[in-house]
């Protein structure tokens, strides 16, 4: 995908900052080919945006973002954590209707389902957000849009890392829970690789699609994957969500982050993020694809949280 330009919004967030840094690194897709695309970042709080090194755009009315989106081609629509993440996705989409964007992908943190129900979300309100959020994506009148949902990200188990530095792994989850993951990287490969084949082919695939691992993992499981590839000895505790929120609280996460992440666990509890997928290796070679161990391995000094 060579020469082309993606607008990335709330790059400002945890999920948009992690795929901004994959994207921006130039690492090779699937097919080898290694890509060169320009970022255009749109964010509430350029101060928390950790990317200086691409064109950052404040978000606005929808008439100013798609001035500033007319020199892009595709768009990968990250909703905010906040509240108002579905009027925010709608001023996102009509922007680039505005600015005539080729295709737009939307990254929605909906656990993977065989079907969509929104009684499974019943109770969950930032899960409700992202249902009501898809339901305008659906229907929004824009032809060329596609719905990516993601596992729970590899990423969060950083949020953990001082934690894990002195041999513990906290986790608001029971030692017979488990849940499937995905690294934000593959999952920004995955994406990329999907805009480069829809460049070639001229078609995209307007469908909903899960990047999940591939299987899920208990917490023990978890503990003894950031065993191996840390070097440490490093064993699973549970916690409440009490304890969950204390220690998410001195993250870098703002508070809607945190509830969400904590409404993430409550559903992994009750076996909603269980379910996998192979549509991340329609995109993203097999031995490609970030394992658990590999991923620890990769943050082994466990000093940063992406």
């Amino acid at each position: 995908m060579q020469n082309k330009t993606i607008v990335v919004t709330s790059a400002d967030g945890l999920t948009g900052t992690c795929i901004v840094h994959a994207l921006t690194q130039g690492m090779q897709g699937s097919q080898g080919a290694r890509s060169s695309v320009k970022i255009i970042g749109f964010g509430h709080d350029q101060n928390k945006a950790k990317n200086r090194d691409i064109q950052w755009c404040n978000y606005g009315s929808s008439t100013e973002m798609a001035q500033s989106m007319k020199q892009a081609d595709c768009m990968i629509l990250i909703p905010p954590s906040s509240s108002d993440k579905v009027d925010v996705t709608w001023k996102y989409l009509e922007a680039a209707k505005q600015a005539k964007l080729k295709h737009v992908v939307f990254v929605s943190t909906l656990f993977p389902g065989e079907k969509d129900n929104k009684e499974d979300y019943r109770g969950y309100r930032h899960f409700e957000e992202f249902y009501q959020a898809e339901e305008r994506v659906k229907n929004c009148g824009f032809e060329q849009v596609c719905i990516v949902r993601l596992a729970f990200y590899m990423e969060n188990l950083l949020l953990y890392r001082e934690h894990m530095q002195q041999g513990q792994l906290p986790l608001p989850l029971g030692q017979n829970d488990s849940m499937t993951m995905v690294s934000l990287r593959d999952a920004a490969l995955g994406i990329l690789e999907l805009f480069n084949r829809s460049f070639k082919e001229h078609k995209f695939p307007c469908e909903v699609i899960e990047f999940t691992g591939p299987r899920p993992w208990s917490p023990n499981q978890i503990a003894q994957a950031a065993s191996q590839g840390t070097g440490k000895k490093i064993e699973y505790k549970q916690i409440s969500d009490d304890e969950a929120r204390r220690i998410l609280g001195k993250s870098s996460l703002d508070q809607h982050e945190c509830n969400l992440l904590l409404d993430m666990y409550k559903l992994g509890r009750e076996g909603k993020f269980k379910r996998t997928s192979d549509d991340l290796n329609k995109f993203v070679e097999k031995n490609q694809v970030t394992t658990l161990e590999k991923f620890f391995t990769e943050h082994k000094d466990l000093k940063k949280e992406v």
